[in-house]
Formats: C-alpha cells, sequence, structure tokens
C-alpha cells in the first residue's frame, strides 16, 4: 500500500494491517486484547516462546510470532490468566472482526462480571476457610469438653465438689428436697 499506517504493528488487528476494510471501533478492542494477554502471558505476546535461558527474544522470533497471528492461528491461552479472563481476552483478539466484541461497552460489562464474580468467589471461599478453622477449633476442642462431662458426672455420683476453676450449677429439686451442686 502507498498509504502510510498509522499505529503499533504489534498491536494491530489483521484488517488494519492489511487494509481489508474500513476500520471500526473493534480493532481498538483488539489492541487492548493484546495489552492485556502481554501483561498476563509474561510479558509475551502470542506465539512468542516462553523465556527459559534468555530474557530477550530475538526478531526473528518476534517476526514469526507476529506473522503466525496476523495469518490466523488460533491464539494460545494466556499463562496466567483464570479461565473466564483468558475467554475474555482470547474473545478480544479474535482474529474475525465478527467473532470479537462488537463495543467496548460488551467488552467492560463482561469484565465487569468477571471481577463481580472473582470477588463474590473469593468472599465465599474466605467464608469457608473461617468456617473450617470454626469447625476445626469445635473438634479440637469438643474431646474435652465431653471429658469434662464425664468427669463432672463422675464427680456428681460420688458428691465430690468440683475443682477450682470448674463452672458450678448450683440446681435445686424440689419435689425431692434435695440440692445438687455440678
Amino acid at each position: 500500500s502507498t498509504l502510510s499506517q498509522k499505529g503499533t504493528e504489534m498491536y494491530m488487528a489483521p484488517e488494519a494491517r492489511f487494509g481489508m476494510q474500513k476500520g471500526s471501533y473493534n480493532v481498538d478492542i483488539y489492541a487492548l486484547g493484546l495489552v492485556m494477554y502481554r501483561l498476563l502471558n509474561e510479558n509475551r505476546m502470542p506465539f512468542e516462546p516462553m523465556p527459559r535461558d534468555k530474557e530477550m527474544l530475538s526478531t526473528k522470533d518476534r517476526e514469526k510470532a507476529l506473522l503466525n497471528r496476523l495469518n490466523g492461528e488460533e491464539i494460545p491461552f494466556p499463562s496466567k490468566a483464570d479461565l473466564k479472563l483468558g475467554r475474555i481476552i482470547l474473545k478480544a483478539c479474535a482474529y474475525d472482526q465478527e467473532a470479537r466484541y462488537q463495543s467496548a461497552e460488551e467488552m467492560k460489562q463482561e469484565l465487569i462480571n468477571w471481577l463481580r464474580n472473582k470477588k463474590e468467589s473469593r468472599e465465599n471461599k474466605s467464608i469457608n476457610e473461617e468456617k473450617q478453622d470454626y469447625d476445626d477449633k469445635t473438634k479440637n476442642v469438643f474431646p474435652r469438653i465431653i471429658e469434662k462431662r464425664k468427669e463432672k458426672e463422675i464427680n456428681q455420683e460420688s458428691n465430690k465438689y468440683p475443682e477450682d476453676g470448674d463452672d458450678i450449677y448450683i440446681v435445686e429439686k424440689i419435689k425431692s428436697g434435695q440440692r445438687h451442686i455440678y
């Protein structure tokens, strides 16, 4: 093309890169999806190899990754994204313009729902963890309570007085006129 291009090739949607159709808002959604992808994929764009020994990527690796993406290969899942967020990102980065979000509002709503579900999940997990801690403490205390009750029953049967520090309950049996200390 003899026309100049505006934008960063690394984040360009295929239709913008090749001048296939006039641009729409979802080319910006595509670029946003790639930014999110990079943030959740150890600072690597789709198809770029993950860091091993070396931190820097070669120009050849970057070009190959760009060609794979612009040729419509299915983008791999971002390595640090959970399932729902990864799907949102992949939909934003879809090769086919019609498969992407058709408005920023649509993508925003999906992200809000994801965030809300994540927050609720975290709160439920926190409540379940607190309940589990309570159950664990109860299980540890319960045998001691049973043991103390048995001791009290033995003390009651032998008419022994409770030891210092024990709770004392005075129960009177009106009919028999007897008084028992527990």
